[in-house]
């Protein structure tokens, strides 16, 4: 048995040649492992280890900074680790004393493994939207001998710009702190691959333009299309890029050629001036991913392999060691426009030439051997033997909507990921449109991209160990096996939106409604019982007020769709149902408007006190996207919207 803690005499020893991200893992373990025993462990250079007295101790770090490492490897008395990120854990008796060896071939490996180690040995959680350990005196370790490495070469995650970006502090309002925070997490997950989107919101910044289209003036609109300065948001993007090469992230710019007028344009002229300007703001990425982006027909009737080879010589061009990226998302997309039944939801688009489909990858065959393919979501199009040898990634989304059941249930969530392990692609990129909806399929997305073959109950347990205390995480898995079920089992599609569930409703069966909404208040009840053990836990509330706002939700929809059904019929119970409808709203609204996360006032007062931001701006923008965003002015806008579907008593035919 292994003890730190109060007490106990221990040392972090470090490799003598140790530098950059040895040193900090040093400093991480050092740091929570004092959150957690409340002592701070000193950190010291393993030259000192003869002539310390200590009782236990941690040696970290790679064969090729650390002397005693090495001897290590050398004697076999610890394997050497897989890859470069790969690492070992081991405990072992050394002149007898008791120490744990953290070792990994390279410094990035070195933080993967003591963030691990925190993890799977100390109990500590790193979530999407927090952290939380244990508090205890002294930490105790039976025997250690754990080895592991990433599955995925590239391993990225995107929090996007654009779905709730005139509503939340989403990554479009984002400053250096919201980008920091990010990062953080995202090394502790075992991320390596930063890549924001530049060009959604960046093309209308007027920095940019004056170095990428100097002899072109922007409309009032562009010159408009933020609220926070120019330059104010230049610099915490360029920081936080800095930041995450700093940390060993590679880079890659999320950047679709457009024109200021918001036009694409594939002149090479014109990509060489856009992509030039983006080096010359951020610095040389190790990737672009620049898609033609043709759900908006280019002027010229420009194809996607045209533009794409323009793209590519120009990054050659500009950025040369720079990859290009493209995606088989845009392979689709105008397909799905023209043959859609005349719905444009997601499902509604599915109906897209398989021939024309093929057309394009036979097409993009003749891509050069450096072009990598990100294939986008599960199931789109992977062919049965992989993309014939050539790079290729795989991205995902995983949420759209907050507080809605999960875009997928969490089972299928690892097929097609280890379908695309099997297939040797070569990276992963989970894409989160709604940032923090749905915390707990964006951490088992996080450790699938470390692990592929994870299966959703194992993680599960792991999940809600580090996340509830100990006298409450066994009710919290049965919570969530009973939302996983409501997920997996019964078909709602269509109410994402809060805003027009009119349109969709009539898509949802109603008896599936029902067993919906019995799931999920049932898995809602079971979180109450944790109550008084969690009321001081910020994850937990975090948790159960996505719960209750499924809840509410579902339970208007469904007087909503009973409602609907005696309209014409019988009014009287038309107005009872849609009477409970509201009142289930309002609860809904009363949730939401305790948390000022999501309300547009806060987010208001924030933007007022930044300086040199036009509040006026953001008022004008806040109108748009309604229909993607969870927040009290919204529902508001719903519940009034409601209301006026009552109809006078006297029209009751049954009464007649």
């Amino acid at each position: 048995m292994i003890k730190f803690g109060k007490s106990i005499k221990s040392v972090i020893f470090i490799g003598k040649g140790a530098k950059g991200s040895e040193l900090s893992a040093a400093k991480e373990l050092q740091k929570y492992i004092h959150k957690i025993t409340g002592v701070l462990i000193p950190v010291k250079s393993e030259e000192s280890m003869k002539k310390l007295r200590f009782e236990s101790a941690f040696l970290i770090g790679t064969p090729f900074t650390s002397e005693a490492l090495k001897e290590l490897v050398e004697n076999h008395l610890i394997l050497t680790p897989k890859d470069d990120e790969g690492f070992v854990i081991k405990s072992l008796r050394l002149n007898r004393l008791d120490v744990i060896v953290i070792v990994g071939l390279t410094g990035i490996a070195v933080k993967y493994a003591v963030y691990k180690f925190l993890e799977k040995f100390c109990d500590v959680g790193f979530f999407r939207d927090g952290e939380r350990h244990p508090s205890l005196e002294v930490l105790e370790f039976e025997e250690i001998d754990y080895s592991d490495h990433p599955k995925f070469k590239y391993r990225g995650y995107l929090a996007h710009t654009w779905i709730g970006e005139t509503r939340y502090r989403s990554t479009g309002l984002w400053l250096f702190d919201d980008w920091k925070r990010l990062l953080d997490w995202m090394s502790k997950k075992g991320f390596n691959l930063f890549f924001p989107i530049l060009t959604y919101n960046e093309i209308y910044v007027r920095q940019f333009l004056r170095r990428a289209f100097p002899d072109v003036d922007p409309s009032e609109a562009a010159r408009k299309a933020h609220p926070l300065p120019d330059e104010l948001r230049l610099k915490s993007l360029r920081k936080a890029i800095e930041y995450a090469r700093k940390a060993g992230f590679k880079i890659a710019y999320w950047a679709f050629p457009r024109h200021p007028s918001g036009v694409e344009v594939y002149e090479e002229e014109a990509l060489k001036r856009f992509i030039g300007a983006l080096v010359d703001l951020y610095g040389k990425p190790d990737f672009f991913i620049a898609s033609p982006w043709c759900e908006f027909p280019s002027p010229g009737g420009v194809s996607r392999w045209d533009a794409e080879k323009k793209i590519y010589r120009t990054i050659k061009l500009i950025s040369p060691g720079s990859d290009l990226v493209v995606m088989t998302w845009d392979w689709f997309i105008p397909f799905w426009r023209s043959l859609s039944t005349g719905s444009t939801g997601f499902f509604g688009r599915l109906r897209f030439p398989f021939d024309k489909i093929f057309a394009e990858w036979e097409a993009h065959k003749k891509m050069p051997d450096d072009v990598i393919i990100a294939d986008w979501d599960r199931n789109f199009f992977i062919p049965t033997n992989g993309f014939e040898g050539r790079r290729w990634w795989y991205q995902t989304h995983i949420s759209f909507e907050w507080f809605d059941l999960p875009f997928t249930w969490f089972p299928p969530t690892m097929y097609p990921v280890n379908h695309a392990y099997e297939k040797k692609a070569e990276g992963i990129i989970i894409f989160n449109i709604a940032e923090f909806s749905n915390v707990l399929l964006c951490d088992y997305m996080a450790e699938l991209s470390w692990n592929p073959k994870l299966k959703f109950e194992h993680f599960l347990e792991y999940y809600a160990k580090r996340r509830y205390s100990r006298g409450s995480w066994r009710t919290m898995i049965e919570c969530y096996k009973l939302l996983e079920k409501a997920s997996r089992d019964i078909f709602v599609y269509g109410l994402a939106s809060w805003v027009d569930p009119l349109s969709n409703l009539e898509k949802v069966l109603e008896e599936d409604l029902e067993r919906c909404v019995s799931l999920c208040e049932e898995s809602l009840s079971k979180a109450l019982k944790a109550y008084d053990l969690e009321r001081n836990n910020d994850l937990y509330r975090n948790d159960l007020l996505e719960l209750k706002l499924v809840v509410y939700k579902l339970k208007a929809m469904l007087h909503l769709k009973r409602a609907m059904k005696t309209r014409y019929e019988n009014p009287s119970l038309f107005n009872k149902n849609l009477s409970e409808c509201i009142r289930w709203l309002k609860k809904a609204l009363r949730e939401l408007e305790g948390d000022a996360r999501f309300s547009i006032s806060s987010t208001r007062d924030w933007i007022k006190q930044v300086p040199g931001a036009d509040i006026s701006v953001y008022d004008e923008a806040s109108k748009v996207h309604r229909s993607f965003v969870t927040c009290p002015e919204n529902l508001r806008g719903l519940i009034k919207q409601i209301e006026k579907l009552r109809q006078p008593e006297e029209k009751d035919k049954s009464t007649n």
